[in-house]
């Protein structure tokens, strides 16, 4: 939502550093990547529906993976890989998002979690009533579905496996919050906050 990886990557390439930024645009903000790994927006509800299964299943974009491998090849021998959340790519959905992590692990030297908004162990923190308040105290039966975006990373499948396996990949995960440093405190790869 911030643009926080686009400011990054303009600032350090003033500086002289080579980098690229990968990205599906953020949804209507479009932000401009170097690679673009985009998909066409769903425009029926029957098909933004059976995308929201999938997505709650964890299985959304598994396809889309296979489609895109061209891009995978652009993704590789990087110094320093910075994620912006275990959902690196919001199109590829938990299980696609394993297997593109896994394949960032093995082909660059470091990967790094940046903890910039929702994912298992904020939504988990703002569940569990760790904050003082929260984004997510108005969940009520008649508004659940307005959530669904943010619990989908503890009751969708495989988006507790992903958090765990980003975890254990990553050598830091860079807090961007207090509350994302609150969220990810158990975790002894916790930077300072950034």
């Amino acid at each position: 939502y911030s643009s926080v990886h686009t400011e990054l990557s303009l600032a350090l390439k003033q500086l002289g550093h080579q980098v690229t930024t990968l990205s599906d645009g953020d949804a209507f903000k479009g932000f401009v990547p170097d690679i673009y790994f985009g998909v066409t927006a769903q425009s029926s509800v029957v098909k933004k529906i059976f995308r929201s299964i999938l997505d709650f299943l964890g299985i959304k974009g598994l396809t889309l993976l296979f489609q895109k491998r061209k891009i995978l090849a652009k993704c590789q021998g990087y110094d320093v890989v910075q994620l912006i959340n275990p959902v690196t790519l919001e199109p590829l959905g938990a299980l696609a998002n394993i297997l593109f992590i896994n394949y960032l692990s093995r082909k660059n030297k470091k990967l790094f979690l940046c903890a910039l908004g929702d994912d298992y162990s904020w939504v988990s923190a703002c569940l569990e009533g760790r904050y003082k308040y929260s984004p997510l105290d108005r969940i009520s039966i008649k508004t659940l579905i307005n959530y669904r975006y943010s619990l989908r990373y503890v009751y969708g499948f495989f988006y507790r496996s992903l958090d765990k396996y980003v975890k254990k990949k990553c050598s830091a995960i860079i807090p961007g919050l207090l509350d994302y440093k609150m969220a990810h405190a158990d975790c002894h790869k916790l930077t300072d906050l950034i």
